[in-house]
């Protein structure tokens, strides 16, 4: 629940505006990347609790195929930076359009690559989010509650849903740290 609160929850909130002014994107297409997650757990909450939580059914399975889910989900979310080439920072100048008694020409259209394409990797990442956090959400209660004592259980659960309150909140932390960092600081010096 933390792994989960801290990628999903809080770095990709984060990052969204960023990587709306990376790639181009437009609001109405980062608003559809942030609800992908939500679509997911949505569609996948009731298939996933009613066979996760059948008799012979294994929920540790359950959990553990959400996990790598959502794994696949992080690196289908990173996989556009690598697809794509180096970052090129648009400087006011190159936003002006030049007037011409002639004609009128904007230099900012002709230069800048078309890659809103991406916005349907970010979305397929996010689906595959929300499917594999639908486990912990459901199975991974009940799997605590079914194998600690009745003492303990309310312990267990206070942790476990303690640790997706601070996942969040310490995604949001590490992740305004990494916006410090250039976007491609192995290729290109941002001073120069």
């Amino acid at each position: 629940m933390f792994v989960a609160g801290l990628v999903v929850n809080g770095c990709i909130n984060v990052v969204i505006t960023t990587i709306e002014k990376r790639f181009g994107l437009r609001s109405s297409q980062t608003g559809l990347v942030a609800s992908g997650y939500d679509i997911a757990s949505f569609a996948c909450l009731v298939p996933v609790t009613y066979f996760g939580g059948r008799i012979n059914a294994s929920k540790p399975r359950w959990i553990g195929w959400g996990v790598i889910l959502m794994g696949l989900g992080s690196l289908t979310f990173a996989l556009p930076h690598f697809l794509v080439g180096p970052y090129r920072a648009s400087s006011a100048v190159s936003n002006v359009c030049l007037n011409n008694s002639t004609n009128r020409e904007c230099s900012s259209d002709a230069d800048e690559e078309n890659l809103s394409w991406n916005v349907w990797l970010f979305f397929l990442a996010q689906l595959l989010h929300g499917a594999g956090a639908s486990p912990l959400f459901t199975l991974g209660v009940t799997y605590i509650d079914e194998n600690v004592s009745k003492k303990m259980s309310s312990v267990y659960l206070g942790v476990y849903y303690t640790m997706a309150i601070i996942g969040p909140a310490v995604g949001y932390v590490i992740s305004g740290q990494l916006l410090l960092i250039y976007t491609d600081f192995l290729l290109v010096d941002p001073l120069s």
